[in-house]
């Protein structure tokens, strides 16, 4: 959202795994993770649909996406919302996968 009002890409980092901790997923039951995750992700999903063509694709020389993004982006080149939005998607189909494997691991199959 951030980035559609302003002209960079500077997104707040964070402690991953204090995160988790303190936010007791290990502890919560599959089947409420599974429907936040996926209300979550949908509400993204309009978000990005939502947004301007132009903001998505407006060039940001201003960015933190070699910290935070997925498949980084170096500092020195510009980077763009569309990129971004993309890689979160690669993101989220890359821990999906590791969810399946897993499933699959435990179902011996």
């Amino acid at each position: 959202m951030r980035a559609q009002v302003t002209d960079e890409l500077i997104c707040p980092t964070y402690d991953q795994d204090a995160w988790v901790r303190s936010q007791r997923y290990r502890d919560a039951p599959w089947n409420e993770l599974v429907s936040l995750l996926a209300l979550l992700n949908l509400q993204l999903a309009r978000v990005m649909e939502a947004s301007p063509p132009e903001i998505r694709t407006l060039p940001r020389a201003r960015h933190n996406l070699d910290r935070v993004a997925f498949h980084a982006i170096p500092a020195n080149e510009p980077a763009t919302l569309e990129y971004f939005m993309g890689d979160y998607v690669v993101h989220l189909e890359h821990h999906l996968a590791q969810i399946f494997e897993a499933i699959r691991a435990h179902d011996g199959r």
